[in-house]
């Protein structure tokens, strides 16, 4: 029995899963077949998190969850090494005492203390839950041990292609709730169906992070960046066909981390698998340089997509590939410096930070519908992005096709009129990207066009180049 989700895992015979079926008060029936799969298929300086290091924050403190489909590709399970430079690596509940190839190359990325192999968050501690099989129970039940007790963010590399259909597998309401209720930021990898193929679950649940693979063809120019032609592309399925996943990009071709022997590192491949961790890394090394950010998934989520500054593919804003864009450890970092509170008119020598609240239909002004979550200056010329995020219920009775709530983003100037906005029907963030027209303070607005629960959490964040 699940503590979080409402869910009931249990072996059955036939007859009984029928009877199950019919009842009013069971939702859907999952059947626990096939099994999830590893999404496999130098990055620091494409990360930009050099400069977090430089400035003193390498994730001390914090604790991230590395939960592991197991080696679904030939069933042996874990080998029997741990690897030396993993010194702050946890086994939890009935996950084996040693880990895998995978398991160790996607720690390795967020944890390894080799001075060359060296993890996004290399101070911080790492627990190990999960599969070694692929059985999605397995998954659930570690996902929840992880949040709920002992770490900050939950890394899943593996998952499987549902046709783009939310719901199907279990996995997708208790990613979504790993947020919701245990306040966690969740990171998946989006999957190596290649550009034309679907978004994988858990990947494509509303509340977490999906991370789609680019090639840093291993220079330090952003110049030569392109998308992985594995990494994933097709939006999942919704009411009104305009979700947008994955929400970010990070390195996934030829990645250096650590292999499975007690010294061993170097090339372990490519996948979005090692672009998902890196992602994860970089929410530990939030969580250090701001402690306020712990328990606020929404706002991690938006400051990474505010600040996924640099394109690869398509358009600047939002795209098909690369989501927001490629993530920036250092821009999200010196983001989170500045937590303003509600409605906040910032300095003018000021143009980033974040926010975040519950929220509820009262939250909206007097009509219902708008709320300042910012007055902001900004300089004429100056590209400016600001991302807004907000969770999905997962008892949400159209959970499969749409939201819980549908919010907008708006930018107004000084005479109150919409300068920039972004107003999808069934994501669960809104992003805006463009040029300032001309120097002055903005308001910075969230609409409400549709609220069908009585309370969601949600975070917002602004970055301006």
């Amino acid at each position: 029995v699940s503590k979080s989700s409402p869910l009931v895992c249990a072996t059955l015979p036939v007859k009984d899963v029928k009877d199950l079926s019919t009842r009013d008060d069971v939702a859907t029936v999952y059947l626990n077949e096939g099994i999830d799969t590893p999404a496999l298929e130098v990055a620091k300086v494409a990360d930009e998190v050099w400069r977090v290091w430089a400035a003193g924050i390498t994730g001390a403190g914090q604790t991230v969850g590395d939960l592991e489909p197991g080696d679904a590709a030939t069933l042996t399970g874990p080998q029997p090494y741990d690897n030396w430079y993993l010194p702050r690596l946890t086994h939890m509940g009935s996950y084996p005492n040693n880990y895998y190839a995978h398991a160790t190359a996607v720690s390795g990325i967020i944890a390894s203390t080799h001075v060359r192999r060296t993890g996004m968050s290399y101070n911080a501690a790492i627990y190990g839950d999960g599969s070694n099989k692929g059985d999605r129970t397995e998954i659930a039940a570690g996902a929840q041990n992880l949040a709920g007790n002992y770490v900050d963010t939950v890394n899943y590399s593996g998952g499987s292609n549902q046709g783009g259909v939310l719901g199907l597998s279990i996995l997708d309401r208790v990613m979504d709730d790993i947020v919701r209720v245990y306040a966690d930021n969740m990171i998946c990898a989006g999957g190596n169906e290649g550009n034309d193929g679907y978004i994988i679950s858990p990947a494509q649940a509303y509340n977490v992070v999906a991370v789609g693979a680019f090639d840093d063809h291993n220079t330090g120019s952003f110049a030569d960046d392109t998308m992985a032609t594995f990494s994933s592309g097709v939006d999942p399925i919704s009411a009104h066909s305009d979700r947008e996943k994955p929400e970010v990009a990070a390195p996934g071709v030829n990645i250096n981390s650590l292999t499975n022997s007690l010294l061993g590192n170097g090339d372990v491949g490519s996948g979005t698998s090692y672009a998902a961790p890196m992602v994860s890394g970089i929410c530990a090394l939030l969580g250090e340089k701001t402690p306020a950010l712990n328990g606020w998934p929404e706002a991690v989520k938006a400051i990474v997509m505010a600040t996924a500054w640099r394109n690869i593919e398509g358009a600047s804003r939002l795209s098909e590939l690369d989501g927001a864009g490629a993530v920036d450890a250092f821009k999200a970092m010196v983001t989170s410096n500045y937590n303003w509170p509600l409605g906040y008119k910032t300095p003018t020598n000021n143009n980033r930070g974040w926010g975040a609240s519950s929220i509820t239909p009262a939250w909206f002004d007097e009509t219902g519908t708008l709320n300042t979550l910012a007055e902001v200056y900004l300089v004429a010329g100056k590209r400016f992005r600001a991302c807004f995020s907000w969770d999905t219920n997962t008892s949400y009775a159209n959970y499969t096709t749409q939201p819980s709530a549908d919010l907008d983003l708006w930018l107004v100037n000084s005479s109150n009129i919409v300068v920039t906005s972004s107003s999808s029907w069934d994501n669960t963030y809104e992003i805006v990207d463009f040029t300032v027209p001309a120097t002055g303070y903005y308001k910075l607005k969230a609409y409400n066009f549709r609220f069908d629960e009585a309370m969601t959490y949600a975070g917002w964040a602004w970055y301006s180049l």
